[in-house]
């Protein structure tokens, strides 16, 4: 079975409208006792966080 220490969630977003946001909540909330590493494009250098997790720039 695959028991991963950590996982990195591409294209995340702090919009409750997309995927991504969704994403990362439901392993937030959902028991996921790994670390998360949120990836998002940065825009005009903006550094970005999602549900108080500091994203990563692609």
């Amino acid at each position: 079975m695959f028991n991963a220490r950590s996982g990195e969630v591409v294209c995340a977003s702090n919009n409750e409208g997309r995927l991504g946001f969704h994403v990362v909540r439901i392993l937030i909330y959902g028991g996921y006792s790994g670390s998360i590493f949120p990836s998002i494009r940065v825009i005009l250098g903006i550094v970005e966080s999602i549900l108080r997790f500091l994203c990563w720039s692609l």
